[in-house]
């Protein structure tokens, strides 16, 4: 017994030393990472698309868009169409107007991206400046965002600068006071929407605060311009003064664009 001890002592011996000349045991952690970017994306909603406080937007509308003439009596002498050309770009024509008579033009735009995004400026282009010298032209803006319960509310709203100037003015003085001209339009939609964020969701509109409804009511009426309805009425309105006599205005079609630019939140 003493001698296969000692055997049996060697050979376990002999394994310790020689088992230093493998590898030991290893193991290794992986992560794998994944990285996906978001989507900007605005886009013009037409009428009917969304129920917003009694304002409805209906995606599935096809063009054109909601519009209509503003006319004593809606006799409907005039025209006007609004065409949404792609995401960001919408087409308004007008025709067959004369002093005295306007249009209204539903239009809004919705924040589709994934991420908040910031208005950078408003552009009109090819627009008729003899016709932009001498209609009028009045906005405001309505911003809706989804609660916590899913459904839009009111979140902040503002109307043109010149219709706060002239709100507390009388019809009367209004027939000789400055209005806000067409030409004037571009630049005044930059200091509304100039700079606002609208976060995934957001959809604005282009109509006048209920606050500012009576003002406008009385500038149209000031300039002869029938057919507004400050109860239903909200929109985007242009119209010709019952005072232009400009001949030079007749068998006019005006056909002008406006486009929405925005960009990143953070930039």
């Amino acid at each position: 017994m003493k001698k296969n001890k000692i055997i049996l002592s060697a050979v376990l011996a002999a394994l310790l030393t020689t088992g230093a000349g493998y590898a030991a045991w290893t193991d290794n952690l992986n992560i794998t990472a994944s990285a996906s970017t978001g989507e900007l994306k605005v886009e013009f909603v037409g009428p009917k698309e969304i129920e917003l406080d009694g304002l409805l937007f209906d995606r599935g509308e096809t063009i054109p868009w909601s519009s209509r003439v503003l006319e004593s009596g809606n006799k409907n002498y005039s025209t006007s169409t609004l065409i949404k050309n792609d995401s960001n770009n919408a087409t308004f024509t007008l025709s067959g107007m004369y002093p005295g008579s306007g249009a209204l033009y539903a239009l809004g735009f919705e924040n589709k991206s994934t991420i908040p995004v910031k208005i950078s400026s408003v552009t009109i282009s090819n627009i008729n400046s003899k016709f932009a010298d001498n209609a009028i032209a009045i906005s405001g803006y309505r911003q809706y965002r989804k609660d916590g319960r899913n459904e839009y509310k009111l979140v902040a709203s503002d109307v043109l600068s010149r219709i706060k100037d002239l709100s507390d003015y009388s019809e009367e003085a209004l027939m000789t006071m400055p209005m806000p001209r067409l030409r004037d339009l571009q630049s005044g939609l930059n200091s509304m929407l100039g700079g606002i964020t609208m976060q995934p969701g957001d959809i604005i509109t282009l109509d006048v605060p209920e606050e500012y409804k009576g003002a406008v009511d009385k500038v149209l009426k000031s300039q002869g311009i029938s057919g507004y309805d400050p109860v239903n009425d909200n929109c985007v309105i242009i119209g010709l003064p019952y005072t232009v006599s400009d001949n030079s205005l007749e068998k006019l079609t005006d056909t002008f664009t406006v486009t929405i630019n925005v960009k990143q939140f953070n930039q």
